[in-house]
């Protein structure tokens, strides 16, 4: 196993489509990992739902390790979704079992065979961090857009921190960037959606600009970038060779519904009663 992503997961809700479709941040990355060769597993908490079968099933079909997926008792999460102009607005939510996963049930040997462990700022599993920097595994975090001074504690044991910037100026995200680097990670990566990308190491910036696509749906594209950046990590490559894998990934991301596709009708979910609030 090259990489080991962990945490959270959901089913995003499409309203407009009356369909779900497998998500999270852990989840998306893996997939996208997969379709380019990587030897990658998934570890999180499903319920024993309709919902949890399509997001175990649906990482089976894409080669993805589902060895260390904890099915419980009860209801997946799902995350509410409307788009506007093709952009995805998270309209509510509906909790779930993801926050009953213990990562302490899985032995330590397996999150210390890979080469690389993936998780996110909504994942639940901090407190596997300081365990992995001890064992020198790479850490891969994504902080999406909640990275704030009540994470500084984290990043001595991040190896790259990933952050949205799409809101930011160039010159507050490279404030960003560097915020990340002098509290402890040893590279940032900052996505800022039609404005590119750009990497901070130490001595190193590189920026990268977004690719001119047409875009569907943009709903997990930020995940299928930092699986496309972790590629590279995986091959010894340059940051700026990193950033264009991402850029490159996150591009396809763009062009299709759903994070990595493998939508459901509603019904079929029996999920039809669920959307009622939302609609």
């Amino acid at each position: 196993m090259e990489v080991l992503a962990i945490g959270d997961n959901c089913i995003d809700v499409y309203l407009d489509q009356g369909a779900g479709y497998p998500g999270g941040g852990p989840v998306n990355t893996a997939a996208y990992l997969s379709r380019v060769g990587v030897k990658v597993a998934y570890a999180g908490a499903v319920g024993e739902d309709p919902s949890g079968r399509l997001l175990l099933s649906s990482l089976v079909e894409e080669g993805v390790d589902t060895s260390w997926v904890q099915v419980l008792p009860g209801l997946t999460n799902l995350a509410f979704v409307r788009h506007v102009n093709h952009d995805r607005t998270f309209v509510g939510a509906r909790a779930g079992v993801r926050s009953q996963f213990r990562w302490q049930q899985i032995p330590m040997s397996v999150c210390t065979s890979a080469r690389v462990v993936h998780t996110t700022v909504y994942g639940g599993v901090n407190d596997l961090l300081p365990h992995l920097s001890k064992r020198k595994v790479l850490v891969t975090y994504d902080f999406s857009r909640e990275f704030s001074p009540e994470h500084y504690d984290l990043l001595p044991f991040v190896g790259v921190a990933f952050a949205s910037a799409a809101h930011l100026t160039e010159l507050e995200t490279l404030e960003v960037a560097e915020d990340l680097l002098d509290h402890g990670a040893s590279t940032a990566v900052l996505t800022r959606g039609e404005h590119g990308s750009l990497a901070v190491t130490r001595g190193v910036t590189a920026k990268c600009d977004a690719l001119n696509v047409h875009v569907v749906d943009t709903l997990g594209s930020g995940d299928a970038f930092i699986a496309g950046y972790i590629h590279g990590l995986l091959r010894d490559e340059p940051i700026q060779s990193c950033l264009e894998r991402g850029r490159d990934m996150a591009a396809e991301s763009l062009q299709s519904f759903g994070a990595y596709g493998h939508g459901m009708d509603l019904e079929a979910l029996g999920l039809a009663s669920d959307v009622l609030p939302w609609k």
